[in-house]
């Protein structure tokens, strides 16, 4: 997504990561447990109105962004100054500094800047997670 964005910003194109929310298809069934199918209670057209809610303007400051569909758009909105002053809801990789002498090969970190909440941005409760080989 970030090269999506960095090579062809100019020619008008903004890339985000979408996900669709939880939906019954056979694809989502064919590797979970019948027990957790309860939890796929969306529907496919909640993805259609938000990307064409995504579509119909253009939001340059949700480029590289990590959505979800079940995000309250109108409470995302008002979150848009702590997002961006945050550089939130982005998956990125980086490497611990210093940790290349110390541990090699075992210092690659994946942070995930994200609402703790994935379902509504309400709760204000902001996380950046860190994982460790």
């Amino acid at each position: 997504m970030e090269f999506v964005n960095s090579e062809n910003r100019a020619h008008g194109v903004l890339a985000y990561s979408l996900h669709p929310g939880g939906v019954l298809t056979d694809l989502a069934t064919s590797g979970m447990p019948e027990s957790m199918w309860a939890n796929l209670n969306d529907t496919p057209e909640l993805a259609g109105d938000t990307i064409c809610w995504l579509t119909s303007e253009r939001r340059e400051w949700l480029a590289g962004r990590y959505l979800s569909c079940n995000f309250d758009m109108k409470e995302f909105l008002a979150k848009k100054d702590e997002i961006e002053a945050g550089d939130l809801l982005k998956i990125r990789m980086g490497v611990e500094q210093g940790c290349r002498d110390t541990m090699p090969g075992h210092c690659l970190l994946a942070t995930y800047p994200l609402y703790t909440d994935s379902t509504s941005i309400s709760s204000g409760r902001l996380s950046s997670y860190v994982l460790r080989r």
